[in-house]
């Protein structure tokens, strides 16, 4: 209807951007392009547009790994509209891979001021307390996202873990079940993999999982988390090298916390970190 309309060229960007979350098996390269073309058709017609700013923002980052020219873009975006809530969101995620979680938090709770009634950005904030270990803080907002949609899985799934963090494993284990049930998982699998971080908690030795517990977290991407919760030093070091972890994950995620101090896990966050431009960053 209007060919030149910058702010659907936006919004089109950001649907390619995030299909890769949804699609495993999509052409990225391709994915990539498509965003990156609608990105600078938006920015062309409308170089003052607050979305399209935080677009490009996300795509360096996600996709170049350029984290400079991602938090310029998400900052540019911001003084352009202090209001528009994704752009605190984008900068928020961005924040802790700069090793920055102060403001990563500040930035999570400023997305949810401007939209309180957002699913997604109570999971962000609460993550981002997760991470700062401010455990009663991050329930709360799980909570409140549970009582706007109690089939919120990612909710219930950073409930069960932030209750791990606590010892609360009676609670981990109600909220792991809800989880497993939204998302089609045996219960009894799942409530397996919260008895067995108790015991390996309760005892300080490495337990092993059955092969149908592993494989479950391998489809979800949940290896490393998998075997560091259960005490698998070696193992989880192993997992890291023979493929990169998230920079924040690696830098915040407290099932990490039991090898912070091992030098081969500080030299995978540090070539991490040179790799990305970031050796100033390095906590």
């Amino acid at each position: 209807m209007d060919p030149d309309y910058a702010l659907a060229y936006s919004g089109l960007a950001d649907v390619y951007l995030v299909l890769p979350d949804y699609t495993p098996d999509i052409n990225k390269v391709d994915v990539k392009a498509k965003a990156e073309d609608a990105i600078m058709k938006a920015l062309t017609l409308g170089p003052g547009l607050t979305e399209a700013h935080t677009s490009f923002g996300f795509l360096n980052e996600s996709f170049y790994g350029d984290y400079i020219v991602a938090e310029k873009e998400y900052q540019r975006a911001i003084e352009l509209n202090p209001r528009y809530a994704p752009a605190h969101y984008r900068y928020s995620y961005l924040l802790t891979h700069l090793g920055r979680l102060e403001e990563s938090v500040a930035e999570a709770r400023m997305a949810l001021e401007l939209e309180p009634f957002s699913l997604i950005y109570h999971v962000a904030l609460g993550s981002m307390l997760t991470f700062a270990r401010q455990y009663d803080s991050a329930i709360k907002n799980y909570q409140r996202a549970i009582e706007l949609d109690s089939n919120n899985a990612d909710a219930w799934l950073w409930l069960m873990i932030t209750y791990i963090c606590i010892e609360e494993f009676e609670d981990a284990r109600k909220a792991q079940s809800r989880w497993a049930e939204i998302v089609g998982i045996e219960k009894e699998l799942a409530l397996l993999f919260v008895s067995l971080v108790e015991e390996h908690v309760r005892t300080g030795e490495p337990v092993s999982p059955p092969p149908e517990l592993e494989k479950i977290f391998a489809l979800m991407g949940w290896k490393k988390p998998l075997y560091a919760y259960l005490g698998h030093m070696e193992k989880t070091i192993a997992l890291f090298e023979e493929q990169d972890g998230s920079l924040h994950y690696m830098r915040y995620f407290p099932a990490y916390d039991f090898i912070r101090s091992e030098p081969r896990f500080i030299e995978l966050i540090q070539k991490k970190e040179r790799e990305l431009g970031l050796e100033e960053n390095n906590n």
